[in-house]
């Protein structure tokens, strides 16, 4: 049996979060097409059964230069999660072409080079095989690692590939957790975040990352959800004209958490105003994003 810890870091929007769940076989991470979806540290277990193999993978925020209080926890937990795990996927974005962004993030995160294996993703972007080439080298060139693998989570090309090079990179260990458990999260941890993903789909452009989720009431059938944000002009725009817009979050979000629960619910919505809450340490401590 082999298993072990696998983080996978990178910049924001990356791919990070649809490469866990693809390798997983299910949704775990929430995916949207906006950076900075993911602010915390989710474990991911998938069994390869047909391999005897368990891995870990931890989903971490993306790597970014922070300004806020959030932004900077949301860092720090990345790096904190390159500690006392057994490999490293960093992920890069091929349309990017590893620019200076890439190579400064880079540079700023101490890395065991023994331990990463280097992932081009979105390489269906790129026009040509010889665009991946120059790419490959260029980053070999700076990073001095020699593991670099082009994938395409989206086609799935090279994942099996990929599947069977972490296999190959891990020692034979214990079965961390049982076959039906996939995330260390809870069930109130899962719905928070598939109504934030709603959220952040439906009013992104508006409100980029100020809202934040707390579950008030969680029963059998019924859960009660308070959503905060900085302003009273934000909290009309999630409420919406004649409350348009948190109805159609509503609906949105209890359809993923009826899925996710596999039963019928009724989810209530409320939103509350808190000044400037991610600069505030007692709430961001409350709200689990520092210890």
């Amino acid at each position: 049996m082999k298993s072990g810890f696998v983080s996978v870091l990178g910049l924001p929007n990356v791919g990070k979060s649809s490469l866990i769940n693809k390798l997983v076989k299910h949704k775990i991470c929430i995916v949207t097409s906006k950076p900075q979806t993911t602010r915390d540290q989710i474990q991911a277990v998938a069994h390869w059964d047909k391999s005897d193999t368990q891995v870990v993978f931890i989903d971490t925020p993306g790597l970014f230069d922070p300004s806020r209080r959030l932004g900077k926890a949301m860092v720090s937990r990345a790096k904190k999660s390159i500690n006392e795990i057994d490999l490293i996927l960093y992920m890069i974005d091929a349309s990017h072409n590893f620019n200076e962004k890439d190579q400064k993030i880079w540079d700023s995160v101490d890395l065991p080079h023994e331990k990463i294996i280097i992932l081009i993703n979105k390489v269906d972007l790129l026009k040509g095989e010889n665009d991946l080439i120059q790419l490959i080298d260029k980053i070999n060139k700076f990073t001095n690692i020699e593991t670099i693998v082009p994938i395409s989570v989206k086609d799935n090309y090279k994942i099996d590939l990929l599947k069977n090079l972490i296999k190959d990179n891990l020692e034979e260990g214990p079965v961390y957790y049982p076959k039906d458990m996939l995330t260390d999260k809870d069930k109130k941890f899962m719905i928070k975040e598939l109504i934030r993903e709603s959220i952040i789909k439906n009013v992104y452009e508006e409100l980029p990352y100020v809202v934040a989720i707390i579950i008030k009431d969680f029963s059998d059938k019924y859960i009660k959800a308070t959503i905060i944000c900085e302003k009273e002009s934000q909290k009309g725009i999630l409420i919406g004209s004649k409350g348009s817009m948190i109805k159609k979050i509503g609906k949105e979000s209890r359809k993923k958490i009826e899925k996710f629960l596999d039963k019928n619910v009724y989810l209530e919505l409320v939103v509350n105003v808190k000044k400037n809450w991610r600069k505030d340490e007692r709430i961001l401590r409350d709200l689990g994003y520092i210890d």
